[in-house]
C-alpha cells in the first residue's frame, strides 16, 4: 500500500531563484495542492505531474509566490479538460480577493465575459468563535486554517492536516509567533511543523528568521522542517540546531 505523502513542488521564497514555495498532497483518494505560484505550471511539468490529478487547491494568502500559476492552472481545467478548479479556502473573503486580483484577464473568453463561478467551485472553511482557526472537510479529509501574522492587514494562514495517521502543520508565510507555535504544538501535537524561514536576513518583521526560530526550544525544533528559504540557505546547516533540515524542491516525505 502506497502510503501518503507531501511532495515538495517547490521550496523557496518569493525573492530567491529557486522555485516558489508550494506543497502537493498525495493523500488517500486525493491529490491536493496548497499554493501554486507563479514557477508552479513548469514545476508540474517538469516532474510529469498532470493538471488533471489535481483535485483541488487551497490558497493559504494572496501575495504571488503563492497565487501566480493559478490563472493558467484554471485554463488548463476549463478549456482543456472541461471542468472547474476547486478552490479551498479558509475565510470567506478571500474568493472575493482573488478574483479582483484576476478577473482584469480572466473575465474576457472566447465563451463571453466569464465570472467567477464560471472557473471555480470554492468550498468555504468553517470559522470558529474567535475566527483564529476555522475548519473543512474535504473527501474525508480533515483541514484546518490557523490565521498567521504575516503582512499587517492582510489574511493569511497556515494549514494543520493528517497523512497515516499523523498530523503536519504548514505555517506558510508567518512572522515569527512562538505562541502559536506553542499552542498549535500542544492542541494539534504535530509529528512535523513545517515552518517559513527567512534565511538572508537576521531582522524580518513579516517573516520568521532563522536567528528567531533556532530560539526554539528543541523538543520542538526536532519536529521542524524549513521552507520557503531564500538562496544563501546552502551557507547554513540547520541540524547543528536540532531542526530536521531544509526541505527540498522534488523531494517527497512520509511524515
Amino acid at each position: 500500500m502506497i502510503k501518503e505523502n507531501i511532495f515538495f513542488l517547490g521550496s523557496g521564497s518569493g525573492f530567491s531563484s529557486l522555485p516558489n514555495t508550494s506543497l502537493l498532497l498525495n493523500l488517500r483518494n486525493t491529490r491536493v495542492l496548497i499554493d501554486f505560484g507563479f514557477t508552479g505550471l513548469n514545476q508540474l511539468r517538469r516532474y510529469k505531474i498532470s493538471p488533471q490529478t489535481i483535485d483541488a487547491l487551497i490558497i493559504t494568502h494572496l501575495h504571488s509566490d503563492h497565487t501566480g500559476g493559478i490563472e493558467m492552472l484554471t485554463y488548463i481545467h476549463k478549456f482543456q479538460y472541461q471542468k472547474k478548479l476547486l478552490l479551498i479556502l479558509p475565510n470567506f473573503e478571500l474568493q472575493f480577493m482573488l478574483w479582483d486580483m484576476l478577473k482584469h484577464s480572466m473575465r474576457f473568453s472566447p465563451k463571453g465575459i466569464m465570472k467567477k463561478s464560471d472557473y471555480f467551485d470554492i468550498k468555504i472553511a468553517q470559522c470558529a468563535s474567535t475566527c483564529r482557526f476555522s475548519t473543512m472537510r474535504f473527501k474525508s479529509h480533515k483541514f484546518t486554517f490557523v490565521k498567521t501574522k504575516h503582512v499587517p492587514g492582510m489574511l493569511s494562514y497556515g494549514v494543520i492536516f493528517a497523512m497515516n495517521g499523523k498530523r503536519v502543520f504548514y505555517t506558510s508565510d508567518t512572522a515569527f509567533d512562538p505562541e502559536l507555535l506553542a499552542y498549535v504544538n500542544e492542541n494539534y501535537t504535530p509529528s512535523l511543523i513545517i515552518h517559513d524561514c527567512k534565511t538572508d536576513h537576521e531582522d524580518e518583521e513579516v517573516h520568521a528568521t532563522y536567528k528567531q526560530i533556532a530560539t526554539l526550544p528543541l523538543k520542538l525544533k526536532r519536529k521542524i522542517l524549513l521552507i520557503h528559504y531564500d538562496d544563501n540557505y546552502s551557507q547554513i546547516d540547520p541540524k547543528l540546531d536540532g531542526f530536521i533540515g531544509f526541505a527540498q524542491t522534488g523531494e517527497k516525505i512520509i511524515p
